[in-house]
């Protein structure tokens, strides 16, 4: 059984998400994780790789605001009653977080390596 998502915009496709690129997340799912840093990684780092934030600095800075997204989570769990702050669970969200990026640049320079990844120049035409 092949599961594929596909991305269009007008026409073109712009990106496929098959079963293996989406493996990280189901194993979120399975095992009961949160996602949620999965997922904010993917919706943080995919603008950052469009605007042409590429490579290690796209790892950094992505993986910066999730880990402080990962530090703010745990200290509003230690204001829950019956909960409280722990280093694991921020080690865990920074590792979702980054197979989230991980993913957005795979996926992307598969979707730029599929459209040539370069612009084609216009020749002008004489005269």
């Amino acid at each position: 059984m092949n599961f594929r998502l596909v991305f269009r915009v007008t026409g073109k496709t712009l990106m496929v998400l098959s079963m293996t690129m989406l493996l990280p997340l189901l194993v979120c799912l399975i095992y009961r994780e949160n996602p949620v840093p999965f997922l904010l990684a993917i919706a943080i780092s995919f603008p950052f790789y469009v605007y042409g934030l590429r490579g290690f600095p796209l790892l950094v800075v992505a993986g910066i605001i999730c880990f402080g997204f990962a530090c703010t989570d745990e200290f509003h769990q230690s204001m829950v009653e019956g909960r409280g702050p722990s280093k694991r669970d921020v080690a865990i969200d920074c590792v979702g977080a980054f197979f989230g990026i991980m993913l957005v640049r795979i996926v992307c320079f598969t979707a730029l390596l599929g459209s040539g990844g370069k612009k084609k120049k216009r020749r002008k035409r004489r005269r």
